[in-house]
């Protein structure tokens, strides 16, 4: 079976990130509408390089066309992706450190007050 003139068969769509299997279209639009402008990790998304705030509005945009996305756009958007996950992690383990740390600090600072006043 060839292709009509002038269009393009686009080969199936594989990620050699995480998956060995074919990739489908819902899986890279919720991929892509996960890190696009207004959304949960859009604020994670790192602003340099460039195509990291833009690979998800291209990918998404080729999907809206019914256009198969190219191989290296679904490699951008697959690490566009870690690193906004990466980053919302640091974020929240380094928030979780900080609250830990000043319940203990909390706690050992109470308990010295009361020494003091025990004391005296």
């Amino acid at each position: 079976m060839s292709a009509p003139e002038g269009k393009r068969v686009a080969p199936p769509v594989t990620a050699r990130h995480d998956h060995a299997a074919p990739l489908d279209r819902d899986q890279l639009l919720k991929l892509a509408t996960q890190i696009m402008p207004c959304t949960e990790l859009r604020r994670y998304v790192p602003r340099h390089p460039a195509w990291c705030r833009r690979i998800a509005k291209d990918v998404w945009f080729r999907l809206m066309l019914d256009r198969e996305p190219e191989p290296s756009e679904i490699q951008l958007l697959f690490e566009a992706h870690k690193r906004a996950v990466g980053r919302r992690d640091r974020e929240q383990a380094r928030k979780q450190r900080r609250v830990a740390g000043f319940d203990n600090a909390a706690r050992g600072a109470l308990t010295e007050i009361l020494r003091e006043r025990g004391e005296k």
